[in-house]
């Protein structure tokens, strides 16, 4: 259960640093106020999809200890 928990958190860092990295490049030429607006908002984007992947594991953990509660 671990091991899957473990690379399920390394796979959405993969995709999250994959995506940070190709933002990072395609914001090269852009001007200093809009870069950091676009960071500002890849910023936020993970820290909302970070929150809603704590919420489905709490609910997911929460379902699989009341089944085996049964």
């Amino acid at each position: 259960m671990a091991l899957t928990h473990n690379s399920f958190q390394v796979k959405i860092m993969v995709v999250f640093l994959a995506i940070m990295l190709l933002m990072f490049s395609a914001a090269a030429a852009l001007p200093i106020p809009l870069l950091t607006s676009v960071v500002g908002s890849f910023f936020n984007i993970i820290a909302f999809s970070t929150h809603i992947l704590v919420q489905v594991e709490r609910e997911a953990t929460h379902a699989v200890s009341e089944m085996l509660q049964l």
